[in-house]
């Protein structure tokens, strides 16, 4: 009786320790892995900025739309040929600078921990994605516009060229484009195998960025609209703010940390 007792009591020491090692693991993962909060959690707040992100999405089809009118026309035997292809180019374009913003803000805000983004590593190769396939799908779109208005294939758009004003901008969309689908493929890259030179490589999205922008505001009709400038504006100054502050931060940590 005795040893049976005293086995049943060694038993139940084991289990409690383990049970003890076990709550103490559960609660080292829990420090070191803290729960993120529900993107909606907490009322209107999620709900708010949810509204805002379907606004914004919805405003450059609407800027697109006032400068372009009803479809319908350009199915008229009176419109020059590739002209849809042309005003669908531009929506194309439209989109793909709103994706950057929204690439560069997601970005620094997750850094900055100033809004709970759920599965933030996969939104950023995602929203990048967005962006190259809409500015490979505008590009596309161009190419194939021209070739109808001109009867045969523009091959000339797909290389440089500096002989005018619209030719120069054109070749600095085309290169802000290039230089977008080697910072996608660096980022798929570092993802596997942390390759230093892709990230050095990833860090030409800025360099791209400028000539996207250049390229949009001295050729592109609907972004020098009122309602353009006017969005893409505030998205620049929000993603500048944004960027001022992690560089701020930033700072200060070398600082202390030296």
């Amino acid at each position: 009786m005795n040893r049976d007792a005293n086995n049943k009591s060694d038993i139940g020491c084991v289990e409690e320790r383990s049970a003890s090692r076990a709550t103490t693991s559960r609660d080292l993962h829990a420090i070191k892995n803290p729960p993120q909060p529900p993107f909606f959690k907490g009322g209107s707040n999620g709900w708010m900025l949810l509204a805002a992100l379907l606004v914004v999405m919805t405003l450059p089809a609407m800027i697109w739309y006032q400068q372009t009118g009803e479809l319908g026309v350009y199915y008229s035997p009176s419109t020059p040929p590739g002209q849809l292809l042309y005003v669908l180019s531009k929506l194309a374009g439209m989109y793909a600078l709103l994706f950057i913003a929204l690439q560069i803000i997601v970005s620094l805000a997750g850094r900055l921990k100033q809004a709970s983004i759920p599965h933030l590593r996969l939104l950023h190769p995602l929203l990048g994605t967005f962006v190259v396939l809409l500015g490979m799908t505008h590009a596309l779109l161009f190419f194939a516009a021209v070739s109808v208005r001109q009867g045969d294939p523009a091959w000339g758009l797909l290389f440089p060229g500096f002989r005018d004003f619209y030719h120069t901008h054109l070749t600095l969309g085309l290169f802000g484009l290039w230089i977008l689908i080697t910072v996608m493929i660096s980022g798929f890259t570092r993802s596997i195998n942390r390759s230093h030179f892709a990230k050095i490589l990833h860090r030409g999205y800025w360099l791209a960025i400028v000539l996207v922008y250049i390229h949009a505001l001295a050729i592109g009709t609907e972004t020098q609209s009122r309602l353009g400038l006017a969005l893409y504006s505030i998205l620049g100054g929000v993603a500048m703010m944004l960027l001022v502050a992690w560089l701020i931060r930033r700072n200060r940590s070398v600082a202390v940390a030296s």
